[in-house]
């Protein structure tokens, strides 16, 4: 709906001073309190129509990337998880295996890369943790809490 229309009708149904005492300006207008009232009462219905209006957000031009981090994100959540479950098992082959998936979804996740070294140290293969872990410190340095746990994990394959 139109707020012309409105504003029309109210301004039109506003009494006017026709018949003005007061003498007229230069430019031919009628200096009146009517007037006056009638261009205070405008802008008052213009601004409470203008706030009563949702404003909405502005968009956000990275949300398809936040998206699809979040779609991302719970996978691999899931998958460390299971792998964390299989290590305190002891079934090392199938921590490996839910890391590598993890991966798969996210190679950038330093965490994925920490859990896959903490693994190969498991299964005594230093070596590759040794790799998994420069990975994850490679992926991870802005992580403090994965930084000391890389490097407690690096004095251990020692």
């Amino acid at each position: 709906m139109s707020i012309a229309l409105p504003l029309s009708r109210i301004y039109h149904q506003l009494p006017s001073r026709r018949a003005s005492r007061r003498p007229q300006h230069e430019a031919g207008e009628k200096c009146g309190l009517a007037s006056l009232f009638r261009l205070a009462t405008l802008i008052a219905i213009m601004m409470s129509a203008s706030c009563s209006v949702p404003q909405q957000p502005p968009p956000n031009r990275y949300q398809s990337d936040v998206d699809v981090i979040q779609q991302e994100a719970r996978p691999v959540a899931v998958l460390h998880e299971q792998a964390l479950a299989a290590i305190d098992d002891g079934q090392y082959q199938q921590a490996i295996d839910y890391l590598q998936r993890a991966i798969k979804i996210q190679p950038r996740n330093a965490w994925s890369w920490h859990y896959l070294a903490r693994t190969y140290w498991h299964e005594g293969q230093l070596e590759r943790c040794v790799a998994m872990i420069e990975r994850s410190s490679s992926y991870g340095s802005y992580d403090d809490v994965l930084g000391g746990a890389n490097d407690r994990l690096r004095v251990q394959c020692q």
